[in-house]
C-alpha cells in the first residue's frame, strides 16, 4: 500500500557556470528556513554541481553541511548520478519506458549545457524521472508549512493543525499526489482538471503509469510543436506576425540546427525575430506548454481518461469519491507556493520587488558567519548565542518590515562582538 512521507522531500536546482549554484540567497534562505522549522526532515537536492567550477562545487557542498545542516546535511545529488541510473534501469513491470527516458536525459543535458538552453527545461524534465518523484518532490520556492488546514472538503471554516510530518497514504489515489483541481461532472461521468502545477509532485509508479504518459508527453512536445502551437495561438499569446516569421527562420536555419530538438529551434527562431521584452513573455509560455504545467495538464487528461475512470469501473469504484480523494490530498498537502519566477531570471521578480533589501540582509548574515568562524577561541556559550541569534535572523527574514529585520541583524551582531 503506497503511502508517502513528508519528513522527506526532493528539490532540484540547476545553474549556469556563471551563475550562483543555488540560485542566489533567496533558495539558501528557504533551505534554512525548512531546517531550522524541520530539524529531522530528510532533504535531498539534485543539482548539475559537477558541471560547474570547483570553487562553485566546493561553495555548494559546503552550504549543504554548515549550520543548521551540521547535524543532518542536505542529501546532495548529482544529475549525472539519476543519469547513470536510468542507464541500468531494468526491465520492471512498473518501469516500461526506458528509451524514453534515455532520450529525455539526452534533451535535459542539452538545456543545461547549450548557451540557450533553458534550466527550467530540464528540471521539468528530471522530476519525471524514475525514482525522483518517489518522495515528494518541490520546487525550491514551494515552503513547507508548519501548520495545514485540516478541514473536511466542503467545509467553509479552517481547523489549522501541526503538520508532523505523518506519512500518507495514497492508496485511494493511485499512488500519485498533483497539484491541480479536480472536479466531478456528473452530468457526463467525467472529470474536469484545472490550476494545474508541476511545481509539487509524488508518484509511485509501481502503482500508476502517469509519469509514463507525462514523459511521452514531454518527448513528443520536444520533437513536433504543434500542440504547444496551438495553445499559445488559441491563448493570443503571439501578437503580428511573430509566429509565421519565426516558423520562416527555423526553416531558413534547419540545415545548421539538424541535430538540435524542433522545440528548441522554433525557440532560437522566436529569439531571432522578437524584441527581448516579446521573447521573454512568449519563452516562458512556450516552456509551460513543452514540459511545464501545461503538458503536465494534458498528460492528467490522458491518464484519467485511459487508466483512472476505466479503473474505477472497473473495480466498481465511484468516480466521485476518487476525485474527492484526490482534493483531500490537496487540503493536506503542507506546502505553500511563494512562485517568484526566479527560474526565469526575470527582470520582472514579483519576490524581489517586494523584499527590497532581500538579498544585501542575506549577505550581510554570510558575511557576519564568516567573522565568527575566524575566531576560534570564543567559547561555547558564545556558539549558543549566535546559533538562536542567527535563527531569529533567519525567521525574521520571513517579515518584509524593516525594523524586525534590523532587530534580528542587532541580536545576531551582539552575539558576536
Amino acid at each position: 500500500m503506497p503511502a508517502f512521507d513528508f519528513n522527506k522531500v526532493v528539490k532540484i536546482w540547476f545553474s549556469k557556470p556563471d551563475q550562483h549554484p543555488l540560485g542566489g540567497p533567496f533558495n539558501e534562505y528557504r533551505l534554512v528556513s525548512h531546517r531550522l522549522r524541520f530539524p529531522n526532515d530528510e532533504i535531498t537536492l539534485i543539482s548539475n554541481f559537477e558541471e560547474l567550477s570547483s570553487e562553485k562545487q566546493n561553495q555548494l557542498k559546503a552550504f549543504c553541511n554548515k549550520p543548521p545542516f551540521d547535524k543532518k546535511p542536505i542529501n546532495l545529488v548529482s544529475i549525472h548520478d539519476v543519469e547513470r541510473r536510468a542507464q541500468n534501469i531494468k526491465k520492471t513491470p512498473h518501469i516500461r519506458d526506458r528509451k524514453v527516458q534515455l532520450e529525455l536525459l539526452k534533451i535535459a543535458s542539452l538545456e543545461r549545457t547549450l548557451g540557450d538552453g533553458c534550466l527550467a527545461a530540464a528540471s521539468d524534465i528530471a522530476r519525471t524521472l524514475s525514482g525522483v518523484a518517489g518522495n515528494p518532490y518541490t520546487d525550491l520556492d514551494r515552503t513547507k508549512l508548519k501548520f495545514v488546514n485540516m478541514a473536511p472538503i466542503g467545509s467553509t471554516q479552517p481547523m489549522f493543525k501541526e503538520f508532523k510530518g505523518d506519512t500518507l497514504n495514497l492508496d485511494a489515489s493511485f499512488g500519485l499526489l498533483v497539484n491541480a483541481t479536480f472536479e466531478y461532472d456528473a452530468e457526463r461521468g467525467g472529470v474536469e482538471v484545472t490550476n494545474v502545477s508541476n511545481d509539487m509532485m509524488a508518484c509511485d509508479e509501481s502503482k500508476t503509469d502517469f509519469l509514463v504518459y507525462y514523459r511521452k508527453l514531454i518527448l513528443n512536445r520536444y520533437n513536433n510543436i504543434n500542440d504547444a502551437i496551438r495553445e499559445l495561438h488559441h491563448n493570443k499569446v503571439f501578437e503580428g506576425q511573430e509566429l509565421s516569421l519565426a516558423l520562416k527562420s527555423m526553416k531558413e536555419h534547419e540545415k545548421t540546427e539538424e541535430n538540435i530538438p524542433t522545440a528548441i529551434r522554433f525557440r532560437r527562431a522566436l529569439k531571432r525575430v522578437c524584441t527581448p521584452d516579446r521573447y521573454e513573455i512568449v519563452f516562458k509560455a512556450f516552456i509551460l506548454e513543452t514540459a511545464g504545467p501545461g503538458c503536465m495538464h494534458d498528460a492528467i487528461i490522458q491518464f484519467i481518461e485511459k487508466e483512472f475512470i476505466p479503473t474505477c469501473k472497473t473495480k466498481k469504484l465511484y468516480a466521485q469519491e476518487m476525485v474527492d480523494a484526490f482534493k483531500l490530498l490537496g487540503n493536506l498537502y503542507p506546502f505553500k507556493n511563494e512562485n517568484d519566477m526566479l527560474w526565469l531570471n526575470s527582470k520582472n521578480n514579483v519576490l524581489a520587488e517586494k523584499w527590497t533589501g532581500f538579498e544585501e540582509n542575506v549577505v550581510k548574515i554570510q558575511s557576519v558567519f564568516r567573522m565568527f568562524k575566524a575566531k576560534k577561541e570564543l567559547k561555547k556559550l558564545k556558539v549558543e548565542a549566535v546559533n538562536n541569534a542567527s535563527s531569529l535572523y533567519y525567521e525574521a527574514l520571513r517579515e518584509t518590515d524593516e525594523v524586525v529585520l534590523a532587530n534580528a541583524l542587532g541580536k545576531l551582531n551582539s552575539a558576536i562582538n
